[in-house]
């Protein structure tokens, strides 16, 4: 059986080079999947309406998800989609059910989409560094944004650097508002530096962005 070392962070079992190896393993979108390595999988029936607040690093993981998992057809589809409901605005059911209601991004579901009737919250708290007692009930929404903080809210030069979330089809808008195609925005450079950048370089990058 491989060691924890040799594992990809996913939490697949499978080695990292046989996996996500094209994520440093030691980015901010690799924090977030360790997060949240371990809690259950979801049902369509668990699941929020469309308009809550994901950051974007949960949106880089997703898009980079769809890319690699799905064929164009599908991914531009769901790009159509997320620019027709921002647009017009209002509540709508997630993008990412399929016909019968089921998750179809589960591996790389947003933080607010964890169980909401058992301890899952709890443990992702904790894995962020939240002092949370094992196995208490909390409220889904309290508890993922006390999670999401921590990919908001980003330490750097002793100060924070902000982030700011919005719902997943604004960030589809903020993409794709030039009719940017799905193959070209996953290489923007804002996307390649959460996946392959050590976090403490990514935020230095964007220390010296804000600088400047």
């Amino acid at each position: 059986m491989m060691n924890d070392e040799g594992c990809c962070f996913c939490g697949s079992g499978r080695s990292h080079a046989d996996c996500h190896n094209h994520i440093h393993p030691k980015s901010i979108v690799a924090r977030l999947y360790r997060l949240q390595k371990g809690t259950p999988s979801i049902t369509g029936q668990q699941c929020r309406p469309n308009g809550f607040l994901v950051s974007e690093v949960e949106f880089v993981r997703i898009f980079d998800h769809i890319v690699r998992h799905w064929d164009g057809e599908e991914c531009q589809k769901v790009i159509d989609t997320a620019l027709s409901r921002a647009a017009s605005g209002g509540d709508f059911p997630c993008l990412f059910l399929d016909e019968n209601g089921a998750c179809r991004i589960n591996a790389a579901r947003p933080l607010f989409c964890n169980p909401p009737d058992d301890d899952a919250l709890a443990f992702c708290a904790r894995r962020a560094g939240l002092s949370v007692k094992a196995g208490q009930a909390l409220a889904r929404s309290a508890a993922a944004a006390r999670a999401l903080e921590r990919f908001v809210f980003l330490p750097a030069r002793g100060g924070v650097l902000v982030r700011r979330p919005a719902p997943l089809d604004i960030f589809f808008a903020r993409a794709f508002h030039d009719g940017a195609m799905a193959d070209t925005v996953i290489q923007a450079p804002f996307m390649t530096a959460m996946l392959t950048l050590p976090e403490e370089a990514y935020i230095a990058s964007l220390a010296v962005h804000a600088d400047g």
